[in-house]
């Protein structure tokens, strides 16, 4: 596969046995202007062995900043998901979470405020629930980007969550030719254990 990014000059062939995009349904996720996924490296050069790391991103056709609302506030919805890491013994264990997304923007203002919620994972026989995390940001002036910080709203308490002080960072911008969709990167972490994870909404009634 053919991999081309030309604003950071990325044009680079990928093995598809080496580097394998990942995902529970489908290795990527997307809405009309938006996609978010996962790609994961293994050990071994011909595709096996355990994973070394796995890295989440998002993409898609960005709204030129020009064309940013520059007053009003929109709701967007959509879904997160994310690895969380902890240590055990000598090793690294991982899950994969997923909720739902809410964005809050204020155009004016550069406000964005919003949660990730009703976050869960797998583990026979059924699912976990996971933490809630808030988001606070704030748009960069003269750009269709945002970034802050991310927090822990809830804390179960289950095997893989995260304790109630974690916090982190989101770091997306708006897609579409009139801001209708966000994307973004976002973590958390409380020291011991960690996610890396991403989100997809789109503008809502």
């Amino acid at each position: 596969m053919q991999l081309i990014i030309p604003a950071v000059s990325v044009n680079t062939s990928i093995k598809l046995n080496q580097n394998v995009a990942l995902g529970i349904d489908s290795p990527t996720w997307g809405l009309s202007y938006v996609v978010m996924g996962e790609w994961g490296e293994r050990a071994q050069s011909n595709g096996t062995g355990p994973l070394q790391n796995i890295s989440t991103f998002v993409f898609g056709f960005e709204t030129p900043s020009t064309a940013l609302p520059s007053s009003g506030t929109a709701a967007f919805s959509g879904s997160t998901w994310a690895f969380v890491y902890k240590p055990s013994a000598t090793n690294i264990q991982s899950q994969f979470v997923e909720g739902t997304a809410a964005l809050n923007v204020n155009f004016g203002s550069g406000n964005v405020t919003g949660t990730l919620s009703q976050m869960r994972y797998f583990t026979a026989p059924g699912y976990e629930t996971w933490n809630d995390v808030s988001i606070n940001a704030n748009l960069t002036g003269g750009t269709n980007r945002f970034s802050g910080t991310t927090a822990a709203s809830t804390a179960p308490g289950t095997a893989y969550s995260l304790s109630a002080t974690a916090t982190g960072r989101v770091d997306g911008a708006f897609y579409g030719p009139a801001a209708q969709n966000a994307g973004a990167v976002w973590s958390l972490g409380d020291g011991t254990r960690s996610a890396v994870g991403s989100f997809i909404a789109g503008t809502t009634p």
